[in-house]
C-alpha cells in the first residue's frame, strides 16, 4: 500500500510498504518487512507507525535508516520525514559517509555505536550518549574513541566528553577534558610523534585539541624530550565577525626557552581596523643562545575613496655578539581625486642600531605623489626626501635621490589622434621637469628631459619571418649647463626554417653622449647580438642552442645546448651543457632522467659531470613509489663528488594499517628519525621530505634550468 498526501508536491510524498498495512485516524500501522520511503530517508523495520499529520515515523525491530550521508541500525528509531530529525534508542550503530562532511575533511566512513543517538536533521550535528567512534570497519576495530557523550558536527569537528582511546583492544588512557578532533584544518595529531634528533635527543610529542566556546579553540602541546626536558605549549585561534587571531606559545622550563607568536585583527568600526603582531624567542636550541623580540601595530581607515594607515614596529635581537634594535613609525594616506586622479602621502621614521657598538642612525623618508589621467596626456607630480639624522662621526650617508619635486607628462600617438612619426612610426613620449638632490655625493640639479620610444610592434615579413624593430631617443639637460642624449635601437628577427626548426637573432645597440651629474641618467655603450636555434615538438622534444657576441667588450658569449626528449608520455631525458668560445673550455654536463607512472611512481635521477677531467661532481635522486596497496616509499638523496659523500638523504616509509597509517621518516640534514601514526579518515599535514635545516627545498641540480 502506498499512501500519499493529496494536494502535496511530489517531493513530499511518503510511501509505506509492509505485509500488513492499515490506516486508522491518520495513523498508518505496518508489520512484517516494513519499508518507508521519503525524499530524505529509506527506513526498514519489523513494524512501524507513521503519523501523516506530524510526519513522525516510529520503527521497532531490526531498524535500518538510510539517508544520503548516513545509515543507522538499531532496535528502535524515530524519524521526522519532513525535517530529517531522527532519534535512535535502546542501542545501535550508525555509519556516517564522507559526504556528510562537505569540504572533504573526512576521507573514510565513521562507524558510531551508542546507547542513544539523535540528530535535528539528516545533515545536522549528531549527538551520542555512551558512544564509540571509529573509522575501522573490522568486527574488532584497531582503535575506538569511547566517551560518555560524543557530538559530530559536519564540516567542523568531533567532540568527545571524557574520551578514552582503545588501541588494539587495550584501553590506553582516558582524558579528563573534552577531546576535540577539528575537521576544518589539516592539523590532526591524535597519536604522539616519537623520534630522535640532534637538538632534542629522543622525544615524544603529543597534541590535544580544546574548545573555549566564543573564546575560540586550539591545541595543547606536550613535548617530552631527552635533551631539552619537558615542553609545554598551545596554539589558539579565534574567529568571529569582529576579530580573527592566532596565538602560539612553547615553553621549555629546563632550558629557559620560550617561543611565542601572536597575530590579531580587530574591526573597530565600519571603517577602522587594527592589526597586531608579536613574537618572542629565547634559547630555541636551533640558533644558539639568542633572544629575539618583534612587534607591530597597524591602524587602518578605509573608505570608498581613500585609505589612511598608522603603524608602529619594533624589533630587537641579542646574543653573544651584542644587541641590535630597530623602531619604525609609518604614516600613509591615499586619496582618489574623481575617477581619473589620486594623490598619496607617505612618511617612514626609522631608528636603528647594530651589534654591541654605539652606532645608531635615524632616517625619515617622506614621499608625496599626485597623478591624473586625461584623454590625451597623463601627468604625475612626485616629491620626496630622505632625511638622515644622528649619523655617527665618520659614517657615510646612504644613497638617496630626492625629488624636490619632479613632474612627468606622458602620451602616445594613439591618444593624440592616431598620429605617427613620419606618418608610419608609432611612438610613446614623456617629458620630465624636476629638481633633484643626490646623496651621498651632495649634488643638486634641475633636470629637463624628453624621452621618445619608437616602434616596438611585431611585423610579418613574408610567410616565415617575424620582425620587431624599436628605437629610443632621450635628451636630458641640467642646471649646471651639462647635457646628455641617448640613442638606442633593437631588432628581434625570427625565421621559421621548417620541420619544427626556428632561428632567432636579437641585436641591441645603445650609446650615450654628453655628461649627466645625476645617477638617473647614468649610461654607457652596449652593442651585442644573440643567436638562438630551436627545434620544438610538443610533448616529444625540444632542442635549443644559443650564443652571442659582445662588440663593445669584443668577446663571445658561451655557447649553450639544452635539450629535452620524451620517448614516451612517462619518460623524459634532459641535458644541458655549454662551451666557452673564448677559453676553449667545456662547461659541466647536466643530465636529468624522469620516469612517471601516475599515481604509483615518480622517479628523477640527475647527475653533473665536469668534462675537463674531474668526472662526476653531483648526483641526486628523488623517488615517490607506491610499492603496493600497503607500502609507499619516498626519498630525496644527493651526492657530491668534491667530498665523495652524500650530503642529502631523506627517506620516508609508509605502511597502511587498514584504518591507520604508520610513517617512518629519516632526515640527514636535521639528524632526525621519527615514527608517527595517524588515522586515515582524519587527514593530517603531510611530512614533506627534502627540506634542509634552513628551510631550503631540495633541487635535483642547483643552477640547472630545464
Amino acid at each position: 500500500m502506498e499512501p500519499a498526501f493529496p494536494g502535496k508536491p511530489a517531493e513530499s510524498r511518503v510511501i509505506v510498504r509492509g505485509k500488513e498495512v492499515r490506516i486508522e485516524s491518520g495513523m498508518i500501522h505496518a508489520r512484517g518487512g516494513v519499508v518507508i520511503e521519503s525524499t530524505q530517508y529509506t527506513l526498514h523495520a519489523d513494524e512501524a507507525e507513521y503519523d501523516q499529520d506530524t510526519r513522525w515515523a516510529t520503527l521497532r525491530g531490526n531498524v535500518w535508516l538510510q539517508g544520503k550521508t548516513l545509515q543507522t541500525r538499531g532496535v528502535a528509531v524515530r524519524a521526522n520525514l519532513r525535517t530529517g530529525q531522527w532519534r535512535m534508542d535502546q542501542g545501535g550503530t550508525a555509519i556516517v559517509e564522507p559526504s556528510f562532511f562537505p569540504q572533504g575533511q573526512v576521507t573514510d566512513r565513521l562507524y558510531v555505536g551508542a546507547r542513544q543517538a539523535w540528530a535535528p536533521a539528516e545533515e545536522g550535528p549528531i549527538s551520542l550518549a555512551g558512544g564509540t567512534v571509529t573509522s575501522c570497519s573490522l568486527s574488532h576495530p584497531h582503535y575506538d574513541v569511547t566517551a560518555r557523550e560524543i557530538e559530530i558536527r559536519p564540516g567542523r569537528k568531533v567532540i568527545a566528553h571524557r574520551a578514552g582511546l582503545v588501541l588494539f583492544g587495550r584501553r590506553l588512557f582516558e582524558l579528563p577534558f573534552k577531546l576535540v578532533m577539528p575537521l576544518d584544518q589539516r592539523r590532526n595529531q591524535y597519536l604522539p610523534l616519537v623520534g630522535r634528533n640532534d637538538v632534542e635527543g629522543y622525544y615524544a610529542k603529543f597534541a590535544f585539541a580544546y574548545l573555549m566556546g566564543m573564546a575560540g579553540e586550539g591545541l595543547v602541546r606536550l613535548n617530552l624530550t631527552q635533551k631539552r626536558g619537558v615542553g609545554l605549549g598551545f596554539e589558539h585561534s579565534l574567529s568571529n565577525e569582529l576579530q580573527q587571531g592566532t596565538g602560539t606559545v612553547m615553553w621549555e622550563p629546563s632550558q629557559g626557552s620560550l617561543m611565542t607568536r601572536l597575530q590579531h585583527r580587530y574591526r573597530l568600526t565600519d571603517t577602522w581596523a587594527s592589526d597586531l603582531t608579536g613574537s618572542y624567542e629565547s634559547n630555541s636550541g636551533y640558533y644558539g643562545s639568542t633572544t629575539n623580540l618583534a612587534g607591530s601595530l597597524l591602524l587602518t581607515r578605509t573608505t570608498a575613496t581613500g585609505q589612511t594607515q598608522l603603524g608602529h614596529q619594533r624589533s630587537s635581537s641579542g646574543g653573544g655578539y651584542g644587541r641590535s634594535r630597530q623602531t619604525t613609525q609609518t604614516f600613509s594616506q591615499r586619496q582618489q581625486m574623481g575617477k581619473n586622479g589620486e594623490w598619496s602621502l607617505q612618511g617612514t621614521l626609522q631608528d636603528f642600531s647594530y651589534g654591541g657598538s654605539a652606532l645608531g642612525q635615524q632616517n625619515l623618508d617622506t614621499r608625496f605623489s599626485m597623478s591624473r589621467r586625461g584623454k590625451s596626456l597623463d601627468w604625475n607630480l612626485a616629491a620626496g626626501k630622505l632625511f638622515q639624522m644622528n649619523l655617527p662621526a665618520g659614517a657615510q650617508r646612504q644613497y638617496a635621490l630626492n625629488r624636490l619635486p619632479a613632474l612627468t607628462v606622458t602620451t602616445n600617438g594613439e591618444r593624440l589622434g592616431n598620429r605617427r612619426l613620419l606618418g608610419r612610426i608609432p611612438f610613446e613620449a614623456s617629458f620630465d621637469l624636476g629638481r633633484f638632490e643626490q646623496q651621498p655625493a651632495d649634488l643638486s640639479a634641475t633636470r629637463t628631459a624628453l624621452d621618445l620610444r619608437l616602434g616596438g610592434r611585431q611585423q610579418r615579413w613574408g610567410k616565415r619571418q617575424l620582425a620587431t624593430l624599436s628605437g629610443r631617443f632621450r635628451q636630458s639637460a641640467f642646471s649646471d649647463s651639462s647635457s646628455q642624449y641617448l640613442l638606442a635601437a633593437n631588432l628581434d628577427w625570427q625565421y621559421d626554417l621548417g620541420n619544427w626548426w626556428q632561428t632567432r637573432l636579437y641585436y641591441s645597440h645603445a650609446e650615450t653622449h654628453g655628461f649627466a651629474p645625476l645617477s638617473l641618467d647614468y649610461g654607457g655603450k652596449t652593442d651585442s647580438f644573440n643567436w638562438q636555434l630551436v627545434r620544438a615538438i610538443t610533448d616529444r622534444q625540444r632542442i635549443e642552442m644559443t650564443t652571442g657576441y659582445d662588440m663593445v667588450g669584443d668577446f663571445w658569449q658561451d655557447a649553450y645546448l639544452r635539450a629535452e626528449f620524451m620517448p614516451s608520455r612517462r619518460t623524459k631525458l634532459s641535458l644541458q651543457t655549454g662551451y666557452s668560445l673564448e677559453q676553449s673550455l667545456w662547461r659541466p654536463l647536466g643530465l636529468i632522467w624522469t620516469q612517471v607512472r601516475r599515481p604509483d611512481l615518480y622517479l628523477t635521477l640527475a647527475s653533473e659531470y665536469d668534462l675537463t677531467g674531474q668526472g662526476l661532481t653531483r648526483a641526486t635522486a628523488q623517488l615517490d613509489w607506491q610499492v603496493n596497496r600497503l607500502w609507499r616509499v619516498a626519498m630525496a638523496a644527493g651526492y657530491t663528488g668534491f667530498s665523495g659523500q652524500m650530503d642529502t638523504l631523506d627517506v620516508q616509509i609508509q605502511r597502511d594499517l587498514h584504518c591507520m597509517m604508520a610513517t617512518l621518516t629519516y632526515s640527514k640534514a636535521l639528524q632526525q628519525i621519527m615514527v608517527g601514526f595517524n588515522i586515515k579518515a582524519f587527514p593530517s599535514p603531510e611530512q614533506i621530505i627534502g627540506i634542509g635545516r634552513g628551510g631550503q627545498q631540495f633541487q635535483p641540480l642547483a643552477g640547472q634550468y630545464f
